[in-house]
């Protein structure tokens, strides 16, 4: 659930989970056309690394993702921008739809808030075993609505129902609805701001994984 790519939008980067390779490679929408950043593959001998080489990405250039179909979702924390540092509790979010990797649709989803006291940011997950929160519907905003915090704050988990989280979000048709089994567990982190973090999950059980705080291996 941790992986993503960037995606480049009006000169922007933004985070995505709906391209294609969710490797960390880096995508564009230029003129209503998605590319994608290919490149060529080398393995380099590295004395000092673990494993004795790394990889290195070279020949990059851009290809044309003529045969995505389908449908992204890209964000950003609208402070990782100079220009509007001041909406500090801001999420700025898209959704586009492609045809043979031209864009037919894009719509900017609703700005959202978080809540930040004392430098920290309330985030949401379900530590109970048997369903998940964020990593059974995979949208950001139900981890850090200020409804769903004021809620579990009072002890009023059982009262996250479908009904509310539709008023929330604005979902009309049933389809669009998140599965949202692990409300009722509902628990919250408060992580620093501009912590970099992922929510991992086993049998239900999630947990917060800082990426301060993992040890990653270079291959």
């Amino acid at each position: 659930m941790g992986m993503f790519d960037d995606l480049y939008y009006e000169g922007i980067k933004y985070q995505t989970k709906d391209t294609p390779k969710q490797i960390l490679d880096n995508y564009k929408i230029e003129d209503g056309v998605l590319w994608h950043e290919d490149y060529d593959v080398e393995i380099v001998e590295s004395g000092g690394n673990l494993f004795g080489f790394h990889i290195n990405h070279f020949n990059q250039h851009w290809v044309h993702c003529d045969d995505f179909t389908g449908k992204i979702r890209f964000y950003r924390s609208a402070s990782d921008d100079k220009h509007e540092s001041w909406k500090r509790n801001a999420w700025i979010e898209y959704n586009a739809t492609f045809e043979n990797g031209r864009m037919t649709h894009i719509k900017q989803v609703k700005e959202m808030d978080k809540v930040i006291r004392d430098g920290k940011v309330a985030v949401l997950y379900s530590p109970g075993w048997g369903a998940g929160w964020y990593t059974w519907h995979d949208m950001e905003e139900l981890i850090y609505h200020p409804k769903l915090v004021e809620m579990v704050e009072n002890n009023q988990q059982m009262e996250i129902t479908k009904g509310l989280i539709a008023e929330l979000l604005g979902i009309i048709d049933e389809d669009d609805m998140p599965y949202i089994g692990g409300a009722c567990d509902l628990v919250i982190q408060w992580l620093p701001v501009g912590t970099e973090f992922m929510i991992e999950e086993y049998d239900g059980n999630e947990t917060i994984r800082l990426k301060e705080a993992t040890v990653w291996l270079t291959a």
